[in-house]
């Protein structure tokens, strides 16, 4: 027999985030041993006591701010529609499905508000926090390694006009071939210039001697070419 759904868009039912995040959650291990309520004590100094309206709560942007940092979330409003459509990104950050998600324009302004000095304390006491959870050996270094390796050019890069081709000291300059070709001559280069004519009225003043032969000398060929007989 084959099954019909019926979906009902204006049931309101009652949802246990709990029920949604499973015990091997990436999120829910890192909350058994992350503790943030530090975060409003770090950064009660940036805000005003007693006046002006309510602000995200800082525990909560610090949590929506790591699990952008955990999921690779770069940009603010995609962290914001992430948060609100994620159960388990909601479970992360204290947000029920009756709470608002906080606007991408709140991040940007809390961000701003606290400045470099509280990140780097959020930050400092975290990493406490790990180490004293054992998630942080006291002796753990980090190395890095680097080893420079010669590589042939790719054929584009040397033959890139106006770029000197780099080659080691001791190798001599070869004559590279050139993927680019000569430009071909005009097709207009060989048509001669179209001789240049006085005009008729022009012409008898200058023999006459009238008074505008000065002005004549002074005309060029490209406006004698203007000229329109009556």
């Amino acid at each position: 027999m084959q099954g019909v759904h019926v979906f009902e868009r204006q049931a309101k039912t009652v949802i246990d985030l709990e029920s949604f995040v499973e015990q091997d959650h990436l999120l829910r291990k890192i909350d058994r041993v992350l503790d943030t309520a530090f975060v409003r004590e770090s950064t009660a100094a940036c805000y005003a006591d007693g006046l002006g309206r309510p602000s995200v709560d800082p525990e909560v942007y610090f949590r929506m701010e790591l699990v952008a940092y955990l999921y690779g979330i770069a940009a603010e409003r995609r962290l914001c529609e992430e948060v609100r459509y994620n159960l388990a990104y909601r479970w992360f950050c204290r947000l029920s499905l009756a709470d608002e998600v906080p606007d991408h324009s709140s991040l940007t302004r809390i961000r701003d508000r606290l400045g470099e000095e509280v990140f780097a304390t959020v930050f400092r006491q975290i990493v406490a926090l790990c180490r004293k959870k054992g998630l942080v050996h006291d002796e753990c270094r980090v190395m890095t390694d680097a080893t420079l390796i010669a590589a042939p050019m790719p054929p584009w890069f040397t033959t890139i006009p106006n770029r000197p081709a780099r080659r080691p000291r001791h190798c001599a300059a070869e004559p590279r071939p050139s993927i680019f070709r000569p430009a071909a001559p005009s097709r207009t280069s060989h048509i001669p210039a179209a001789p240049t004519r006085t005009p008729r009225w022009l012409r008898s003043e200058a023999r006459h001697g009238s008074s505008s032969t000065k002005s004549i000398k002074r005309l060029t060929p490209i406006a004698a070419s203007f000229w329109i007989p009556r």
